[in-house]
């Protein structure tokens, strides 16, 4: 079941993620905010490494959905690294950073190389970079995951 009022009854709508590693998908950000966290039969989803990359990226690329989908917006004020979806304090960090960006499989990608680096500190097991969710969301066309396409822009 589809989040009809982002389909139908906005002009636009802003993603606003919080990131969580996630055992499905590697890492619940953007495309599972936009997706699997927005229609109503998502636990089917969540915890399926086949399913959930599959059904995030194929939700994101329906286009009524990215037509009003303007951009995210993500805060790193917390964001969890290791155990998620549920909330475990003992596996959050925060850094004071806003990314702002309209290529959802780019915000994750950059997200789930944050995580590893947290990780990696802690001597723990690093999550894949070759993930499913971003090549499905490539291949979709929901945008690119590697290259040059990041800025970073310090405000003062």
């Amino acid at each position: 079941l589809l989040p009809y009022p982002l389909i139908a009854d906005v002009d636009f709508w802003i993603n606003l993620p919080v990131a969580v590693d996630s055992p499905g998908m590697g890492v619940n950000c953007s495309l599972a905010n936009a997706s699997i966290w927005n229609v109503h039969n998502h636990y089917r989803f969540v915890a399926e490494k086949n399913s959930a990359p599959v059904a995030a990226t194929e939700i994101c690329a329906i286009p009524e959905l990215r037509e009003n989908w303007v951009f995210t917006l993500l805060s790193l004020e917390r964001y969890q690294f290791i155990g998620g979806p549920k909330f475990h304090s003992l596996y959050t960090a925060s850094a004071r950073r806003l990314c702002l960006g309209a290529n959802p499989v780019q915000m994750d990608y950059y997200m789930i190389r944050e995580m590893n680096r947290m990780r990696r500190a802690g001597r723990f097991k690093e999550l894949p970079l070759d993930a499913p969710l971003f090549k499905y969301g490539q291949a979709l066309g929901l945008g690119e995951y590697a290259g040059e396409s990041v800025k970073t822009v310090r405000l003062r």
